[in-house]
């Protein structure tokens, strides 16, 4: 994580752009899985990649923004799921395929989760398909 720090204070005074905004949503997702999810942490990073995104047409960074959002809502008990479908949409339209693969294993899991098969069920399915048909493992 200090490098991902580091490139963040490096990249800042340089103003937006779309190398501060992928710094920012790679630290945040790092934070997320640290369990560091604070406004503060990785939450605050995580929407500040999302209006960086936003603002610059980065349809990549903006789907794992919402996806890295989407997951710590999900630990917190809150509600989850349009945002990660949201985190789906983005990315199958911008044809991004790794954050699609992300977005459908992480709807997947999180409906298993919450014992929600029925509904994981529908991501498993149209996952698998999607990633077979992009090679990606």
């Amino acid at each position: 994580m200090a490098t991902a720090e580091a490139a963040i204070a490096i990249l800042e005074p340089l103003g937006p752009g779309p190398e501060l905004a992928r710094a920012c949503v790679h630290l945040a997702g790092q934070r997320m899985l640290a369990h560091e999810t604070g406004e503060d942490r990785a939450s605050g990073l995580a929407r500040r990649a999302e209006q960086l995104a936003g603002q610059l047409g980065l349809p990549d960074v903006l789907s794992d923004a919402l996806n890295t959002q989407a997951c710590m809502a999900r630990r917190a008990g809150q509600p989850w799921a349009g945002q990660l479908q949201r985190a789906l949409d983005v990315a199958l339209a911008a044809g991004q395929e790794a954050q699609a693969g992300r977005a459908y294993i992480n709807l997947y899991s999180g409906f298993c989760a919450e014992r929600q098969f029925a509904a994981g069920e529908r991501y498993y399915t149209e996952g698998v398909a999607y990633c077979d048909d992009h090679d990606i493992p």
